[in-house]
């Protein structure tokens, strides 16, 4: 299209919308909002121009409408609503989209700070005054009067560089999530939308720019035009007439939960328990109606412990595949940092600023961590505040900020000696501390197959290599994060008898006996076992889109709660916690240090080994680093090899 007629159309373009671009300006003096698809039903050639003539689109298009709207020349032109067409992920920009416009949807990995840029410079001699592109280089000297150019006058825009991350969900499965700087400039510098961990929508044109040290090295980035936020995942999904009436139709099925369990990682046989606490995590809890502290949470944590081959990851990979916004990583190859939040120095500016990690990208999603065991137990301290406050706060390098990070953990774990014992306690084999362990609301232990279950596993994976194992469709999948849509918006609430049913489940004398021991236990980790209960259970009526939590949710999250616990710690004879299996958490170090002074008192002369005998239930570890705890403060001493006595 020749450019005098796409001037002449763009003139007429604005003088039909001259009542409706005047009354948005009056509301907004310096913006004008133009839709994209108005444009082209104007003229298609319109396309093509800013197809191949780029940057005169932009340029006649800011000009006609100053000529159009004389008043409100000042307000600057950004263009929305770009068809699909336009649409690209940041892994594919390369070389041949330089100079190109393009729609972008991602997430914003780090916000930069806000700077200042020179758009124009006024420079003057002895005969003359002009203005010049700021980017432009300054002429030494005046070929007219030979006098030196000297700079008089600049003019300045804000402008800000942010870091933003592809969506996992739109890239291919075998690549890692692209980053790319995005140069935001004037009116757009200033959005407050640039919150790390935010979805946004950014229409721009693609740019390259010196990298490093040698001159032929350039990086690519994207020169921001206009800006669009997106609604979270969940948010976004169209719900029709007739996924509403499926919704409505499963949630008042019987049997609910057994068919939310045959969706779950189908290819996986058994291991319906765990796959039912899947289904209640990503329901959540409920907040109380008169909350006004960030401690009461609907987040629910999940622990997976077991030996390698059990199928915890796949029920991970699953959550993320299923789920919107979900992530998945590996413990052993992420840090404390790269989970929370970094402070990251920019090349550009060569300030600090905030590089969000997972549980942040992952907010009102689940974080799955797989392999937790092989991640050192200082980078998961970092993860108490955020499990249990669902924030992440940052006082670092400059950079103080309270990010959102109301995310859910589901993270799997190997015992520490590589298989299961049934000899030992939970507390023996697992590298976690009990604060950490605390937070979790299921915890579950994947012990030995029992024959039959052996069998039913091995039947379907000879029907897998088969190719007679039905998948899961994608529509399926699809319906299932609408009906999670759902589950999400409820807000039921609690109605009496749901909580005396959890309130006398607490209790009851046979599930937390009144001795010293257990008393010491409640007071350290009862409560927030009670608070996790209330999670649950609101959980369970949120499956069923119910307006209340009733008496049989109450008993379902109870339910659920007896057998994770059963996999570690419940006595089934006694119907309550055996605390000799769980012990460890609820006894200090001080009184367990007493029980040893006491029985070699006792004992005279005893030997190491005996030690470990005697006080098994405490594990070998622990006793012996007691052991050394009190020799090194002169209490216990070693006057021959393996023998102890007490020093008076």
């Amino acid at each position: 299209m020749d450019i005098m007629d796409f001037n002449k159309d763009l003139e007429r373009f604005f003088d039909q919308r001259e009542g409706e671009y005047t009354s948005q300006l009056m509301k907004n003096s310096n913006l004008l909002k133009v839709s994209f698809k108005e444009l082209v039903r104007h003229n298609p050639s319109f396309a093509d121009v800013l197809e191949f003539q780029t940057e005169d689109f932009f340029t006649m298009l800011q000009i006609r409408f100053a000529d159009s709207f004389y008043e409100f020349r000042t307000a600057k032109i950004r263009i929305v609503d770009f068809p699909n067409c336009y649409k690209s992920n940041l892994e594919q920009i390369g070389v041949k989209q330089i100079n190109k416009f393009v729609r972008v949807d991602a997430f914003v990995r780090r916000s930069g700070i806000l700077l200042n840029e020179v758009i124009r410079v006024k420079i003057s001699c002895g005969c003359k005054e002009l203005w010049q592109p700021g980017t432009a280089k300054i002429p030494h000297t005046c070929r007219t009067c030979y006098e030196k150019y000297r700079i008089v006058d600049k003019q300045y825009t804000d402008v800000i560089r942010i870091m933003v991350e592809d969506d996992y969900d739109e890239i291919s499965s075998n690549n890692q999530p692209r980053q790319m700087n995005i140069v935001f400039r004037g009116g757009l510098a200033t959005y407050t939308a640039f919150e790390p961990g935010r979805k946004i929508r950014v229409n721009a044109l693609v740019r390259s720019e010196k990298y490093g040290k040698r001159e032929q090295e350039e990086i690519t980035y994207l020169d921001a035009h206009s800006l669009e936020l997106l609604q979270d995942d969940l948010e976004s999904l169209q719900v029709t007439p007739e996924d509403k009436q499926q919704i409505k139709e499963l949630s008042n099925d019987p049997n609910l939960i057994s068919k939310l369990i045959s969706l779950t990682a189908p290819h996986l046989e058994g291991l319906d328990n765990m796959k039912e606490a899947l289904i209640i995590q990503k329901a959540g809890g409920v907040s109380p109606p008169t909350s006004t502290t960030a401690t009461n949470r609907k987040e629910i944590h999940i622990l997976f412990v077991g030996n390698p081959g059990k199928g915890k990851t796949d029920l991970l990979l699953d959550t993320k595949n299923t789920f919107p916004k979900s992530m998945f990583v590996s413990a052993p190859e992420v840090t404390g940092a790269g989970l929370t939040v970094a402070a990251v120095r920019d090349e550009q500016t060569g300030k600090w600023a905030a590089d969000v990690g997972a549980v942040v990208r992952c907010n009102n999603s689940v974080l799955c961590i797989d392999e937790g065991d092989k991640c050192h137990p200082d980078d998961f301290k970092k993860l108490h505040t955020v499990m249990e406050q669902g924030i992440v706060a940052v006082s670092k390098a400059g950079i103080d900020g309270t990010f959102q990070a109301k995310t859910s953990i589901l993270m799997s774990a190997n015992p520490k000696y590589g298989r299961w014992d049934d000899t030992k306690t939970l507390w023996q084999q697992v590298e976690f501390g009990p604060t950490f362990l605390d937070r979790f609301d299921l915890l579950f232990v994947f012990k030995q197959t029992s024959f039959t279950e052996r069998k039913l596993i091995l039947d379907k994976i000879n029907k897998l290599y088969l190719g007679k194992l039905d998948n899961m469709e994608d529509k399926d999948t699809l319906f299932l994060k609408k009906y999670y849509k759902h589950v999400r918006m409820t807000e039921p609430l609690f109605t009496p008898a749901a909580v005396k049913k959890l309130n006398e489940f607490f209790n009851d004398p046979n599930v937390f006996s009144q001795d010293n021991q257990d008393l010491d236990w409640l007071e350290k980790y009862g409560t927030r076992m009670y608070k996790s209960l209330f999670r649950l259970a609101g959980a369970y009526a949120k499956i069923r889109l119910s307006k209340k939590i009733e008496e049989k949710d109450a008993t379902d999250a109870i339910k659920l709660l007896i057998k994770s616990l059963e996999s570690y710690c419940w006595d089934a004879d006694k119907k309550g916690l055996n605390l000799e299996t769980q012990t460890i958490i609820g006894v200090k170090d001080s009184s367990i240090q007493e029980l040893i002074v006491e029985y070699i008192e006792k004992n005279k002369k005893v030997k190491v080994e005996d030690l470990f005998k005697e006080f098994n239930k405490f594990g070998q570890d622990k006793i012996y680093n007691l052991v050394m705890h009190l020799k090194k403060i002169g209490v216990l001493a070693e006057p021959r090899p393996d023998e102890l006595i007490v020093l008076k």
